[in-house]
């Protein structure tokens, strides 16, 4: 099992991943920073290494958009720069900057991905969940697509913030189903939103106070699905356990009791003594980008991260119509010289 703790003055964080018992390789990962009060969850998807590389393109460009500086115009990405006010031009630019870094890294992770797929044939059909959470002073801004999830333990009663994008939930939402039939429900992992699956992404916000002594918890469905809310709110009120054993503990826990899927989760606590939020609680649900973002976005990912794009896929191309072209002389050589013999037999 792997495991990662960060204690700071302010804001505590710890983590803990395993690949469970069935499968053959963890495509889940994690980002955090104690010094950008940040944490990132993603659940890869798809098998052979694709889910593995499309969670972790997923986290490394939401945690890059985070580190950038706190401007909206020309922040510095793998040396080139990147407008996020042109990737949320269809959104309120009077937002917190925070608030349109997480969707401007969701939206560019997800057309990172995509181009991936698509000029590199071996990596298709891949894709990832994301949950992100972002603490600045006193408020938490946070992110997700797919059915990673943010819970929140506040005053010893644990919330889940978060609503999973799948059938299951949609059949709930809308009363198809019961609670007692969505037990038996064989289908709960299939997924409504995810990155990677297509051109644009829709994107769950919210933004809510955050009080002292708040404790968060991102995982991935791994954890929560084998684990019920009372367990993790029980773990995670240990009074006298540190952060680093409450998420050890939970990821144990999850894999004894089911285990079939890769478990990860990571937790960041608010000290005592942070100031207590005033601000009510905002819920935003972002649609698909139009297609002056979707047009910007496709101009970063061939300037700004080339490798994901035409580079391999030209190389592959010029093999496979060199192939093609000798395939074809070969053929013309074959016919000449059929033609040749029957003009000299006669």
């Amino acid at each position: 099992m792997q495991t990662a703790s960060k204690p700071i003055e302010q804001i505590n964080m710890a983590a803990a991943s395993d690949i469970g018992t069935e499968r053959d390789e963890n495509e889940d990962c994690y980002f955090f920073s104690v010094s950008r009060k940040f944490f990132i969850v993603c659940d890869g998807m798809g098998g052979h290494e694709k889910g593995a590389l499309a969670s972790k393109i997923a986290g490394a460009t939401l945690r890059d958009l985070i580190f950038a500086s706190e401007t909206l115009r020309n922040i510095v990405i793998e040396k080139s720069f990147l407008d996020i006010s042109r990737i949320c031009q269809d959104i309120n630019p009077e937002l917190p900057i925070q608030a349109l870094k997480l969707i401007s890294g969701i939206r560019l992770a997800n057309r990172r991905i995509l181009s991936y797929s698509r000029y590199n044939p071996r990596k298709k059909k891949m894709g990832t969940t994301v949950a992100a959470a972002v603490v600045q002073q006193d408020r938490v801004f946070i992110a997700h697509v797919g059915d990673s999830r943010v819970y929140r333990l506040r005053h010893g009663k644990l919330s889940c913030l978060t609503t999973d994008h799948s059938w299951l939930n949609e059949l709930l939402e809308d009363e198809d189903i019961t609670q007692k039939q969505a037990v038996r429900f064989r289908e709960k992992n299939v997924l409504t939103r995810a990155l990677g699956i297509a051109p644009t992404i829709k994107v769950d916000l919210q933004i809510a106070a955050v009080e002292p002594g708040d404790l968060y918890l991102l995982c991935s469905d791994g954890l929560s699905n084998a684990l019920t809310n009372a367990t993790i709110e029980e773990i995670l009120s240990g009074f006298h356990d540190s952060l680093q054993t409450k998420i050890t503990d939970l990821v144990s826990q999850a894999k004894f009791r089911d285990g079939t899927d890769n478990i990860t989760g990571g937790v960041m606590q608010v000290p005592h003594q942070w100031p207590n939020g005033t601000t009510a609680a905002e819920k935003y649900v972002f649609n698909e980008e139009p297609k002056e973002v979707t047009e910007y976005l496709e101009y970063c990912i061939k300037s700004i991260f080339p490798k994901t794009t035409s580079a391999s896929y030209r190389r592959k191309k010029t093999v496979i119509l060199f192939i093609l072209l000798i395939s074809i002389c070969l053929l013309i050589g074959l016919l000449l010289v059929r033609v040749i013999g029957l003009t000299t037999l006669y």
